[in-house]
């Protein structure tokens, strides 16, 4: 099994879940991976501001928010010139088949079902890092 403890390193990571709690926990795995700067936004509209302030190198996104879905918010950074490279990953704990693939093909460029842990957290994400 790899170690994924310097994973994200000197990255710039956004966390999208209207939860708080959940972002927290998220939050708190991706420093276990070595990430130290970390936003948290509660709203998809929330993040577009983020993303329009600063750039970052990852967005991890809850699917189902009131608003804004992830699939909505992920739409608009692709249509966003300066913001369609970067990855986002979706975090959810829809789990059927059908509609992960859906997500993928919306342009998620991976899926994790909650709940997960870090050792699951940095194998989802050591590809679309090290791409």
């Amino acid at each position: 099994m790899m170690n994924h403890d310097r994973l994200l390193t000197g990255k710039r990571i956004l966390v999208v879940d209207d939860m708080e709690s959940v972002c927290k926990q998220i939050a708190r795995q991706l420093r276990q991976l070595g990430a130290t700067d970390i936003e948290l936004a509660n709203s998809g509209s929330q993040a577009l501001s983020m993303l329009a302030t600063g750039r970052f190198d990852l967005v991890l996104a809850d699917w189902y928010m009131p608003g804004m879905d992830g699939l909505e918010l992920t739409r608009r950074i692709q249509q966003d010139r300066d913001q369609a490279g970067i990855p986002v990953v979706m975090v959810s704990s829809e789990s059927r088949a059908e509609l992960i693939s859906r997500a993928l093909d919306s342009g998620v460029q991976a899926y994790i079902t909650k709940p997960f842990n870090k050792t699951s957290l940095g194998s989802a994400l050591a590809p679309v890092i090290t791409s």
